[in-house]
């Protein structure tokens, strides 16, 4: 609350006029008369301290404007900017600012405008944030805005391999093969990869392949058991592995494909 303290001095013969006081809780009353001036009686005055005018501070925060929804560029989160700088009293004075993090219960600065980081979730991490001002009169206003940051950046599959990438001979029996992969993520450093599925250019009970089944499984990690065998007319059999990446967030990458062959000839050394 800000009050001042108002002075009514009244003349004879003269117009009122009002001049602002001190402040204080004052509210007396003085009546005198004048002494002689110069053989003239001087005009009779009186002087009122009235009672303290006050009014209240109002103090508008204006400061974290509508909730936002952020994405994480970083393993450390999302950098978000929050302005305050139209919040202040009406009087017009400058308030103090308090940021603070109410989910965790951390003060992230002192001043209206401020950049913070913050962290991301394992999907979404959506955190309160509460701007709180101060007036010089010690009158507080609070705001709050919700962020949600989030992970929403897929993975990023640099290099994929398999070894071995031919099989020979085709007899038939299941040949364990290993993929790899190189990946990237903006926030998750170990992404997951896997087989996501494997296919064949030739039917798995085809003519002249031997009619055994299944043709391939799918081991643990990214490794997969291929069957050496083709059919005895054909070409050669090619089987195409697809593998996905998962970030910790449920990101999936592009699929990404190797082969595998299993000639009809092993080609020999040139000459």
């Amino acid at each position: 609350m800000r009050c001042r303290t108002r002075r009514r001095v009244e003349l004879e013969n003269g117009p009122d006029r009002v001049r602002p006081l001190q402040a204080g809780p004052v509210s007396r009353r003085k009546e005198a008369d004048a002494h002689r001036v110069g053989g003239r009686r001087a005009a009779r005055w009186v002087v009122g301290i009235e009672h303290d005018e006050c009014r209240p501070l109002v103090l508008v925060v204006r400061g974290p404007g509508p909730d936002q929804i952020v994405k994480a560029t970083s393993p450390a989160g999302a950098v978000v900017h929050l302005d305050a700088s139209a919040s202040r009293p009406q009087q017009g004075t400058s308030p103090t600012c308090l940021w603070g993090d109410r989910t965790t219960a951390t003060i992230l600065g002192h001043e209206a405008v401020v950049d913070v980081t913050l962290p991301p979730g394992v999907t979404t991490v959506t955190l309160t944030l509460t701007l709180t001002m101060t007036d010089e009169a010690g009158q507080s206003a609070t705001d709050t805005v919700t962020v949600t940051v989030r992970e929403t950046t897929p993975p990023t599959v640099e290099v994929i391999s398999v070894g071995p990438c031919v099989i020979w001979p085709p007899n038939h029996q299941m040949c364990r093969v290993q993929v790899h992969a190189i990946v990237s993520d903006a926030v998750d450093p170990a992404p997951v990869c896997r087989v996501r599925s494997v296919s064949s250019n030739e039917p798995v009970d085809g003519p002249g392949d031997g009619d055994t089944a299944p043709d391939w499984i799918v081991g643990p990690g990214l490794s997969v058991d291929l069957r050496a065998e083709r059919a005895g007319g054909g070409s050669g059999r090619i089987y195409t592995i697809t593998v996905e990446c998962v970030d910790a967030a449920g990101n999936r990458s592009l699929p990404q494909t190797v082969t595998i062959s299993v000639p009809r000839h092993l080609p020999g050394p040139k000459a």
